[in-house]
């Protein structure tokens, strides 16, 4: 996730599950998922595992340090932040309690000085028109991978163009076996090219750290707090705030009034989240 059930707990100042619970704050965050996604154009990759390899295959990754549930990771993407086999992103297949095992082969295999993640899978397949020039634009935006490359039913090699990651470009060498793509004008057949890849903005390798984008987290403990907030409220008119006993009275904060407050704070600092950051970031078009 972009941020975590405990950032959002910290930040309304409600850590009892009896109160909220943790359900309803997974539905928070993943709503203030796409409405980030929604507000920056893009989508990103969390660090759900990290770690590094111990040992490798053709198609697998081994960390005898984990201790995972079988198939646990499934429909994830694993990918290579540092070492050998920098760069390279696979969805994950399946995986034992220690190793994962990728739906394609490495092109270069990971060594003990490789160092990877467990993450989102932002994969895509587009059939789309060609553009009658040497280069294409995707609709989805930063690159990390190109996984295949198609041209009127011809495989084009990855070493015959040219990937502009940032801006979604892609562009024929001279020695491709299509030097253009395919203008539909021309031959009067629709969606001549095919392209799956993955995309997204990567988590931030600093200090020999690997996290979420601190702005982009932030952002998901704001709207998710501001969301958990919300669905609390209108549940909190039938909770006492002062009841009593013969033996003693007890007096609770009020819920209401408590939350409302807190509510009132964050969605301030929501607004000036958007006006500072939002508007400046480098993949906002």
């Amino acid at each position: 996730m972009y941020c975590s059930i405990d950032e959002v707990r910290n930040a309304i100042s409600v850590t009892d599950t009896a109160d909220l619970s943790d359900a309803t704050i997974i539905d928070a965050i993943e709503f203030a998922e796409d409405e980030i996604d929604r507000l920056t154009f893009t989508t990103y990759y969390p660090v759900i595992y990290n770690g590094t390899a111990t040992s490798s295959d053709d198609d697998e990754l081994t960390d005898s340090a984990k201790s995972w549930i079988v198939n646990e990771l499934t429909g994830y993407a694993v990918y290579i932040y540092d070492g050998a086999g920098l760069g390279q992103i696979r969805e994950i297949k399946s995986n034992t309690a220690t190793a994962i095992t990728a739906s394609s082969d490495w092109d270069t295999n990971p060594t003990t000085t490789s160092k990877y993640i467990v993450t989102y899978l932002n994969k895509q397949t587009l059939t789309i028109n060609g553009s009658g020039r040497t280069d294409i634009n995707l609709r989805d935006y930063p690159i990390v991978q190109i996984d295949s490359l198609t041209i009127e039913d011809t495989l084009i090699d990855p070493d015959n163009y040219t990937v502009y990651h940032d801006i979604g470009k892609i562009v024929l060498g001279q020695n491709a076996s299509k030097t253009y793509f395919t203008n539909p004008l021309s031959n009067l057949k629709l969606k001549q090219v095919e392209v799956t890849y993955h995309w997204g903005v990567l988590p931030d390798y600093k200090r020999n750290t690997v996290r979420m984008n601190g702005t982009i987290r932030r952002g998901c403990v704001l709207l998710a707090s501001l969301k958990s907030i919300a669905s609390q409220i209108g549940g909190t008119y039938n909770v006492a705030s002062t009841w009593g006993l013969p033996e003693m009275n007890v007096t609770r904060g009020q819920a209401y009034v408590n939350l409302g407050a807190a509510y009132e704070k964050l969605n301030k600092e929501w607004d000036s989240y958007r006006k500072n950051y939002l508007g400046k970031y480098v993949y906002m078009v």
